[in-house]
């Protein structure tokens, strides 16, 4: 090894360094001030947890994210978290057993084993809510809502949201009466949105013609809202499916008119996080480039392996994505940097009057530093005119 390798950091991981660092740091504290006004408690999970925990209710997709060490003084097997909701779920299945409804939030680092995609972070910064013990659809709207508000707050404003529920896939499968693989290949070509090789393979495996074309017609469903239509007809005998496609029509409409700027689709053909979500699935993306900014769905009787089977909702935002899309913090203009110029052998009274000064200027805002090596990048000086020190422009 040479001596260069021992600055290299591992593949997908970066220091965070100024202005960059005090930008994602500033959108993080923003985000828990949002979450706060909305009457959601701030939660800190520990970075290190047993897998029993972290791979249980939604955090089974996360074993191959999740990088394990072994306890050194139980023997048990431990993890980095991937994800911080499933921690927070066991909080409120144990930490806080309330029989009614808890809203936690949270905003820290997670660690993947490896990154999303091509470019993502493996120990990307993570902002999200959740909202345990109600399974209305009040809850989904308050969630959806806050979401928003969310990334408005961060000066996201020009978003698209894209709906859609997993258990009318779900009904549809299970009505099906298909084997693990045969249900597999299906999920995946309805992913890929093959709906050539769909039709191929439902004609071949499901005995119902009408189940089969249910099934073969969700990837051509999504799109605007007036996809509902076409999918309560089609739906018009199955109660499950029926029931979450009005409740997608509520939600469009509350939004809607909530949000007037927003724009919206549906989805019926989306399945991500089908292991664990129950509903409701969401998404928020950048109109412009298409990048995706928030997500999150329900996720019902998540602490059931905790011992308490919760109805739940939340999303969550990856910040670290975000950072060029985030709006400067404007540090430069509402806290100037101030260099103090030096006094040859003050008196006890100059430098207490300095100490004052200081401390005031600090209060309002303004960086100060006490030396030589401010920089060009100080906007002011605070300079002793022999009776006071005066603030002046540099």
């Amino acid at each position: 090894m040479n001596q260069l390798d021992h600055w290299l950091l591992p593949d997908g991981v970066e220091d965070l360094l100024p202005p960059t660092a005090g930008k994602l740091e500033a959108a993080r504290q923003t985000l828990i001030r949002v979450f706060s006004s909305w009457g959601f408690d701030y939660v800190m999970p520990p970075k290190l947890e047993f897998i029993d925990s972290l791979l249980t209710g939604t955090g089974k997709d996360l074993d191959l994210q999740t990088i394990k060490v072994i306890d050194q003084l139980s023997g048990r097997l431990m993890g980095l978290p991937a994800d911080i909701t499933p921690q927070v779920a066991r909080i409120d299945a144990h930490s806080l057993p309330s029989e009614g409804v808890n809203r936690l939030c949270y905003a820290g680092s997670v660690v993947r084993s490896r990154p999303e995609g091509f470019v993502g972070a493996r120990v990307p910064i993570k902002a999200g809510a959740e909202l345990f013990g109600d399974r209305s659809i009040h809850a989904d709207f308050e969630i959806m809502s806050l979401m928003i508000s969310s990334l408005h707050s961060l000066g996201l404003d020009d978003i698209h949201v894209e709906l859609g529920d997993v258990s009318v896939y779900r009904t549809l499968i299970e009505q099906a009466a298909l084997d693990a693989s045969v249900s597999g290949e299906i999920f995946g070509l309805i992913q890929k949105k093959a709906r050539h090789a769909l039709v191929q393979l439902t004609k071949a495996r499901v005995a119902d013609p009408v189940l089969a074309g249910r099934i073969n017609a969700l990837p051509e469903l999504c799109g605007s809202a007036s996809v509902l239509d076409d999918a309560e007809r089609l739906f018009a005998s199955d109660s499950v499916a029926l029931s979450a496609v009005e409740r997608l029509r509520a939600l469009i409409e509350r939004l809607a008119s909530r949000f007037p700027s927003l724009t919206l689709s549906i989805d019926l053909s989306e399945l991500r996080g089908f292991s664990y979500h129950t509903g409701v699935g969401f998404a928020a993306y950048h109109n412009g480039s298409g990048r995706l900014m928030a997500r999150g769905g329900r996720y019902d009787n998540v602490g059931e392996l905790f011992g308490r089977a919760r109805p739940a909702t939340g999303f969550d935002i990856e910040l670290s994505s975000l950072l060029d899309q985030l709006p400067s913090t404007g540090r430069e203009e509402t806290n100037p940097l101030v260099v103090v110029d030096a006094v040859e052998q003050p008196t006890k009274t100059i430098e207490a009057a300095l100490w004052e000064k200081v401390a005031v200027l600090r209060s309002e805002g303004y960086r100060v530093i006490e030396g030589e090596s401010a920089g060009k990048e100080a906007l002011k000086r605070l300079q002793f005119d022999g009776t006071q020190w005066v603030l002046q422009d540099r």
